[in-house]
């Protein structure tokens, strides 16, 4: 009988640790989404997205901590971004920085990223004519 409430300690033990140390790790990392936008001088924004653009994740001090692809219709995801304060730029073949189309790259103002929430941050590119 000792034994049997013995291994149940143990048990409630390892898995409650377990448990707090997922808690702390969801609550320590966030997400970042959005979608690479096409920018048309007539019609503004579109709803299409920019196939296969290179969307980079960079930390406030310059420091590159991840790079995507995105999808077909331009979405993109980071998942387990550690919180803090990011940057992205954005850049595709055939594009140009919607804002200042002399730059081929697009970057984002700088956002924070809280932990076990989603940010979410689009890229706008223009099609070079």
């Amino acid at each position: 009988m000792k034994l049997r409430y013995f291994l149940a300690i143990v048990l409630l033990g390892v898995f409650g640790v377990s448990f707090v140390t997922l808690a702390n790790y969801v609550e320590s990392t966030g997400k970042v989404k959005g979608k690479v936008k096409i920018y048309d001088k007539t019609k503004k924004y579109t709803r299409k997205g920019v196939r296969k653009a290179k969307v980079r994740l960079y930390k406030k001090n310059g420091k590159r901590v991840d790079s995507k692809k995105s999808k077909k219709s331009g979405r993109y995801k980071f998942k387990d971004v550690k919180k803090g304060r990011y940057f992205m730029r954005c850049s595709a073949k055939g594009y140009v920085n919607a804002k200042k189309p002399t730059r081929a790259k697009y970057k984002t103002g700088k956002f924070k990223v809280k932990g076990g929430k989603t940010t979410k941050k689009n890229c706008r590119l223009m099609k070079i004519q």
